[in-house]
């Protein structure tokens, strides 16, 4: 079943164009040269990849699965292509790192600091925000791989996952120190409601709360303030007084240590997951390359090192 890559890209070319004529623009090639190296794909494969419509042409389930596997090889050859341009010309290569702020950081900076240390003409730059800004900027080829916690029922089925580290993790509305709502005695759930909450404005968060809201018996708060950036809210917490649900990773990492604390009586206990997310259809450099494999080894390295199963590791959709 011989298949070569030339043809593969152009099969691509037609599956993202869906449509014969401006595929063979783009290729800068005759549509009747990239008809014919089509129907040679289809006669080494044995099977119909293209079904015609009123529009152009879409694929049939073969060429559905031929998909994934033509954009998973061209990448690798592109991937192959890099690295070696980069190792004859010693060329200088940036490496753009997403991080959530539920992640801790101690193994992200190691990997960081290993590839620094291994390949002296790359640099890093780290973008802290929340999920969705990280999977949109990932999407859109603005970052090169990220590392999340992964939120239930989200679509990622365009992206790779390596789940990297499953564990139970404590969430409760945080306010600052000396706020009136963090007496001894829990407080009713109306007097919560009415408090000034301060939530992020992504869709994965504002689902987290109104589940908590919902399992905890809470009238719905009036969310007076919407953030995009973890600093806006801590600044809406330490100094007017707001309240937000948060995970206790969240605040150690962000928060100065005993600026706040939970409410009390709103504790909960939720499982997580943390992943390594990147694009499936990104062509990725040696130096990402290089830190995805030492994320993951610093992730595997301490799961053999602690009682309990190992998480396996796989795609997530």
């Amino acid at each position: 079943m011989p298949i070569g890559i030339k043809r593969l890209k152009y099969f691509l070319a037609v599956a993202e164009q869906g449509n014969i004529n401006r595929a063979a623009e783009a290729l800068h090639i005759s549509q009747s040269a990239l008809t014919r190296s089509i129907q040679v794909l289809e006669d080494n494969i044995g099977a119909i990849l293209f079904e015609r419509t009123q529009r152009g042409v879409k694929l049939t389930p073969i060429g559905e699965r031929l998909f994934e596997h033509a954009r998973r090889i061209t990448n690798t050859v592109r991937s192959a292509e890099l690295d070696l341009e980069q190792l004859i010309n010693a060329s200088e290569s940036e490496v753009r790192l997403g991080v959530t702020s539920g992640v801790p950081p101690g193994k992200v900076l190691d990997a960081v600091f290993r590839l620094l240390g291994d390949m002296p003409t790359v640099s890093v730059t780290i973008v802290d925000s929340f999920y969705d800004t990280l999977i949109q900027n990932l999407r859109l080829q603005q970052l090169d791989l990220a590392i999340t916690t992964l939120p239930e029922g989200s679509d990622r089925s365009d992206l790779d996952v390596e789940v990297l580290d499953e564990y139970v993790r404590a969430m409760s509305v945080y306010a600052r120190v000396g706020h009136p709502l963090l007496q001894p005695d829990p407080i009713d759930a109306k007097t919560l409601s009415a408090a000034s909450w301060v939530i992020s404005g992504e869709p994965h968060y504002q689902k987290m709360v109104d589940r908590y809201l919902l399992l905890q018996n809470i009238p719905m708060p009036k969310f007076r303030l919407r953030c995009t950036s973890v600093t806006w809210m801590k600044r809406a917490i330490l100094e007017e007084d707001f309240v937000a649900l948060m995970t206790d990773t969240t605040v150690e990492k962000e928060f100065p240590s005993g600026s706040v604390a939970p409410v009390p009586g709103t504790t909960t206990m939720s499982h997580s997951r943390i992943g390594l997310v990147t694009s499936a259809s990104a062509v990725q450099s040696s130096a990402v390359m290089k830190l995805t494999r030492e994320l993951i080894y610093l992730y595997r390295e301490e799961k053999t090192s602690r009682p309990g199963p190992a998480t396996t590791i796989g795609k997530s959709h």
